[in-house]
């Protein structure tokens, strides 16, 4: 029934508009691209001092887009314009990379930053950890479950230039941050966000009592003041020696 109704009501809008049922013109072809009076080539081990030819690239946008403007300068650019060929792999970028008026073309001289043909460059703000191992320090064995002991690994930041690791700073009610995003760094592992280190895994840890009289009385009735959550077992007597750390519940 569906079927026959779908076809009555092709067949009702062909005759409601006649000229749906003829054949369409051919979509209008785009112009070709003029020829680039100016070619040059950015490739991950290029160097930004180069000639910024295929054999002897640029090593970042921002040479190539510096290198245009001074050619813009010497009218170099006026005719065909500029392209920009970026060749396959990992960037490491560390700014947002930025164009302005000065950098636009013309219909007749347009700048293009395009791949090369068949190859795919990757920009990544992100920094390769290499060169993990156990953790064997004491002192961090002794913060650890027994069970997990020996498969923690670790690695010297600092060697691959991060430095500005802060502690995570967390918006929301009465954090005095305000609702806005703080971001934290992230550790990605085979193109997977790795989990904050936590406890308990999943879920939430259980109050298992609170102090609810301590002699302190609020619009008449028993309360506290001190704040104090009862949970339950021990494993958290490990943290005793941390000195920022972080709670999230309700």
């Amino acid at each position: 029934m569906l079927r026959g109704m779908l076809v009555l009501l092709c067949a009702e809008l062909m005759m409601a508009f006649p000229g749906a049922a003829e054949e369409t013109a051919p979509p209008t072809a785009l112009p070709a691209w003029p020829t680039p009076a100016v070619e040059l080539h950015v490739a991950p081990g290029g160097d930004d001092g180069a000639a910024g030819t295929a054999d002897a690239p640029l090593a970042t946008l921002e040479a190539a887009r510096d290198r245009l403007r001074a050619l813009r300068t010497e009218g170099r650019l006026d005719e065909g314009g500029a392209r920009v060929l970026v060749h396959g792999g990992r960037y490491a970028v560390t700014q947002t990379f930025t164009l302005t008026e000065q950098d636009t073309g013309t219909a007749d001289a347009p700048v293009r930053y395009e791949a090369a043909p068949g190859e795919t460059p990757v920009f990544s703000g992100g920094v390769r950890l290499e060169g993990f191992q156990p953790v064997t320090d004491e002192a961090v064995l002794a913060r650890l479950p027994e069970a997990a002991r020996g498969q923690v690994l670790q690695v010297d930041v600092k060697r691959f230039g991060v430095t500005d690791l802060a502690p995570p700073r967390l918006g929301g009610f009465s954090s005095g941050l305000g609702f806005k995003t703080h971001p934290v760094k992230e550790l990605f592992f085979n193109g997977e966000a790795m989990p904050m280190s936590r406890w308990p895994n999943e879920g939430f840890a259980r109050i298992a009592a609170t102090v609810v009289d301590d002699g302190h009385t609020i619009h008449g009735r028993k309360g506290s003041k001190v704040g104090q959550l009862v949970y339950e077992g021990d494993r958290p007597a490990r943290w005793v020696d941390e000195a920022a750390p972080l709670l999230y519940g309700y």
